[in-house]
C-alpha cells in the first residue's frame, strides 16, 4: 500500500485479501480521488499454503494474477494520484492508522518495479521462482526499484536486494530466531 495524507483517496495502490470472500483485490487511484478496485475469480482460503500475487497497472488496464494466472482485468486510464509527502512510506503487510488493516499471514520476496510487467514476465516469475531470479541476472531486474526478500533474520531492517538502496523498517514484526511473522 503506498499511503497519502489529507484527503481521500487515502492510498495510491494496494494489494488485499478479503476474509469474507477469500479473493485477493488490487485497488488504486488514479486521477483525482477516483478508486478503481479489481477482484480475482479464484478463492484462495486462509491456511491454504503461499500464493504469489501480483498486480500491474500498464497505463490503460489494471491485472491482478495469482500463482500466475490473470484472474482479474479491467481497462482503467489515468494518472496514479500520488501525494508526494515523506511521511507517506510505502507500506507492505497493512493499510490504514495504528495498523488496522494488517495482513495475518506471512509475506516474502516482495518486488515493486517502475514498469508494467507483462504476462510472460508474471508467469515466468511464478514457475521459476522468485529467489531464483537474482537482480544481477534476471531480465526482470529491468525496471526493480525494490525486491525485499524479508529474510534478514534479525534487527528491525529490510533489505532492499535491487541494489537500489531502498531498505525499509520492520514495525509491529516479531522476530524468533530463523522465523518471523
Amino acid at each position: 500500500t503506498k499511503g497519502r495524507s489529507g484527503s481521500a483517496p487515502y492510498f495510491s495502490y494496494a494489494i488485499g485479501w478479503a476474509p469474507n470472500t477469500s479473493k485477493f483485490i488490487f485497488s488504486m487511484a488514479t486521477s483525482g480521488s477516483t478508486y478503481t478496485s479489481i477482484t480475482g475469480s479464484g478463492v484462495h482460503s486462509a491456511g491454504s499454503g503461499w500464493k504469489h500475487v501480483i498486480s500491474v497497472y500498464d497505463g490503460a488496464n489494471m491485472y491482478l494474477y495469482v500463482n500466475g494466472v490473470q484472474e482479474a482485468t479491467i481497462p482503467l486510464s489515468g494518472v496514479i494520484t500520488y501525494n508526494i509527502v515523506d511521511s507517506d512510506n510505502l507500506s507492505i503487510g497493512y493499510w490504514g492508522a495504528a495498523y488496522l488493516r494488517a495482513i495475518n499471514g506471512s509475506l516474502d520476496e516482495v518486488r515493486i518495479y517502475s514498469r508494467a510487467l507483462g504476462a510472460n514476465e508474471v508467469t515466468r516469475l511464478y514457475n521459476t521462482g522468485a529467489s531464483k531470479l537474482t537482480s544481477a541476472t534476471s531480465d526482470t531486474a529491468n525496471g526493480l526499484v525494490g525486491h525485499w526478500k524479508l529474510d534478514d533474520r534479525a534487527g528491525t531492517r529490510a533489505t532492499d536486494s535491487s541494489g537500489r538502496g531502498n531498505n525499509g523498517t520492520l514495525t509491529n514484526f516479531a522476530l524468533a530466531g530463523a522465523t518471523s511473522n
